[in-house]
């Protein structure tokens, strides 16, 4: 992770890290997986900061939007890909 990318905790990403290290904290702790937006790619989940979750949450709904039966706040969108 980018240092300069995170924060969400208010420290670093090397500065939890460390803790981890040290047993002092665990990866549950990170903040980073903490939010609405998940993205897996061969069922490894892919870690992102907010502004990469939130744009990739804004695409796919401003898509899904457009389709009939969405309805704004009642949604679970999934996209899974089946291959190609």
């Amino acid at each position: 992770m980018n240092d300069d990318c995170c924060r969400r905790c208010g420290l670093t990403c090397s500065e939890p890290a460390a803790a981890i290290i040290r047993g002092e904290k665990t990866y549950e702790d990170c903040r980073i997986g903490q939010h609405r937006v998940r993205l897996s790619i061969e069922g490894l989940e892919i870690p992102m900061v907010d502004f990469v979750g939130t744009v990739l949450c804004n695409n796919m709904l401003s898509v899904a939007k457009e389709l009939k039966g969405f309805r704004p706040g009642k949604n679970t969108v999934t996209i899974e890909n089946g291959g190609e």
